[in-house]
């Protein structure tokens, strides 16, 4: 095969992939607001953030730059969005919301890859075979990019509990915490977190924190 036809051929992949890709960033930083404006802040929500739209929540480097560069590289794809605004001293109980606000964009991606999961086996039934390797990965075909979003929301769902500043996760172990904890805990990842963020992804232990949870969870669903 030329490496016209392979340039082609990824082109087209990508082209078919990055919608899924765009839903669901917006999806997770929509969550976000929308939890927010539930309990009780409207920031997200009077600044045009509680939306499907992905022009407010696009950020030039993790939207565009790096997961571009990433699929067309072959590496670890993943990507964020602007962060959505949150003030919380507008929330009702600020540190347990502020926890529930953060577990929302986690969650919004599982439930976007349980969907996708319950769409891949209706496709299953009229073709067998959708899950072998063969069929998801060669070739551009709207069942891969599809996988390939399944994927993905399960990789950010993922990525994002990982307790480290300024992840959800760092905020969602805050919020667990006792208050003296919570507090020392905060200090310590607001100082050291993209430090330590810096050092998952120069050693590939995030390839663990993150490939193992996903691993088991996507055979989970589409078993």
């Amino acid at each position: 095969m030329s490496l016209e036809v392979i340039d082609t051929s990824k082109i087209i992949d990508f082209v078919l992939f990055f919608p899924g890709f765009l839903f669901s960033l917006s999806f997770h930083e929509a969550a976000h607001g929308w939890v927010a404006s539930k309990l009780g802040d409207q920031t997200a929500k009077s600044m045009g953030r509680v939306t499907l739209n992905p022009i407010p929540h696009m950020d030039p480097i993790g939207t565009l730059l790096l997961p571009i560069f990433g699929f067309f590289m072959g590496g670890f794809l993943i990507g964020w969005g602007v962060p959505v605004p949150v003030d919380y001293r507008n929330l009702k109980q600020w540190k347990r919301d502020g926890m529930l606000v953060a577990l929302a964009g986690p969650v919004s991606n599982l439930i976007l890859a349980v969907i996708i999961a319950m769409i891949l086996h209706g496709l299953a039934a009229f073709r067998p075979d959708i899950f072998s390797p063969e069929v998801n990965y060669n070739g551009f075909t709207v069942v891969s990019a599809v996988v390939q979003v399944f994927y993905l929301n399960l990789a950010l769902a993922f990525f994002n509990l990982i307790p480290i500043h300024p992840l959800d996760g760092g905020k969602i172990l805050y919020g667990m915490l006792p208050r003296p904890f919570a507090d020392q805990f905060d200090a310590f990842v607001t100082r050291y977190g993209m430090i330590l963020l810096l050092i998952l992804f120069v050693t590939g232990f995030y390839r663990v924190l993150v490939g193992v949870p996903v691993s088991m969870v996507a055979r989970l669903l589409l078993n």
